[in-house]
């Protein structure tokens, strides 16, 4: 109740829209900017790397296929399910 008091009753500063638009643009050019320059880098960063392993049909019927995660790990390293080939 004292916060809503103090609210009411206390003068509200007066905010230049000139220079509130101005800071808001200004904002935007320097935010545009560094994507315009870092694009390239950041795509390249974050793209998908898939990585394909692929084994003969003698080493999976010898065993390489033991060598498989028994249970699907999530995002954060939880282990989920188990991971079942059919």
């Amino acid at each position: 109740m004292t916060l809503g008091v103090a609210c009411t009753y206390h003068d509200q500063p007066s905010v230049n829209p000139k220079a509130l638009a101005l800071v808001a643009c200004a904002s935007v050019a320097i935010i545009g900017f560094n994507i315009i320059r870092r694009h390239g880098s950041d795509v390249e960063r974050y793209a998908i790397r898939e990585q394909v392993f692929t084994i003969s049909e003698a080493d999976w019927l010898g065993g390489a296929w033991q060598r498989l995660s028994a249970y699907w790990i999530d995002l954060t390293g939880e282990v989920e399910e188990p991971f079942t080939v059919q």
